[in-house]
């Protein structure tokens, strides 16, 4: 599974939390996620108009947009990670645009968007300004407009766990037990040497205190311990009395 972009991952979070039918529509989706008033295109020939507030201070970034959001869709249908449902009511007209915010007003070959007076937005100023791009990505967006979506359970595992897929968590525990089993190996073997070394300083210790106690002892002490824990015994021998032959004169 490929790597998403921000722009990707927040498109995919709002598919996941889609909840109602209105949510689900990706002409909802499309509208919803580019700041543009309306997207308009025409086949024979091939042409792609952006409607977009005069506040955008460049349209090529919208149309960028929408590249990417149809991209991203083809991608997820591709990899059976939505699947789409056809309805040939939403889009008839070659033409995608908030019917609930905005109304089109043409005027010979002049056409114009307008926000609804009853939209708590509605300024009654002019708002728009037109980008026109001689592509057919327009086929693509009546394409995907004209569909609504369902999410797989693994589209919804993948956001649970923050755009990781299961080949990249495995790969980033390998990764993980790469770099965590040597730092183990060195703090449990720099605990052992303190540890052996405390030890040592102990039986010194102990060692000392013994030699202490032994030069403390007097010799005869000594012997008699020795002589004892060996359960030596000793016995007195008489000597023979020697009889003097000399005499004197």
């Amino acid at each position: 599974m490929r790597k998403f972009s921000e722009f990707e991952e927040n498109i995919i979070k709002k598919m996941v939390a889609a909840k109602e039918y209105r949510e689900e529509s990706l002409a909802t989706l499309i509208n919803e996620n580019i700041p543009a008033i309306a997207l308009e295109w025409n086949t024979e020939p091939a042409s792609f108009t952006i409607y977009y507030p005069t506040t955008v201070e460049k349209p090529i970034k919208i149309y960028g947009q929408v590249q990417e959001i149809t991209y991203l869709l083809k991608y997820l249908e591709n990899e059976k990670l939505i699947n789409l449902n056809l309805s040939k009511n939403l889009i008839q007209d070659n033409r995608l645009y908030n019917l609930t915010r905005y109304e089109r007003i043409e005027n010979g070959n002049k056409v114009e968007y307008f926000i609804k007076m009853d939209d708590p937005h509605a300024t009654g100023k002019k708002f728009q300004d037109i980008a026109v791009f001689t592509t057919d990505i327009g086929n693509d967006v009546m394409y995907y407009a004209n569909r609504f979506f369902c999410v797989s359970e693994e589209l919804r595992d993948l956001v649970k766990n923050k755009f990781k897929s299961p080949e990249q968590k495995r790969h980033n525990q390998v990764i993980f037990w790469t770099i965590a089993v040597p730092i183990l190996v060195l703090i449990v073997t720099l605990f052992f040497g303190i540890w052996q070394k405390h030890s040592e300083t102990i039986d010194q210790s102990q060692l000392n205190q013994i030699k202490q106690s032994i030069e403390q002892k007097t010799l005869p002490e000594v012997f008699k311990t020795k002589i004892t824990n060996d359960t030596l015994t000793s016995k007195d021998v008489e000597m023979p009395k020697v009889k003097s032959t000399i005499q004197s004169k």
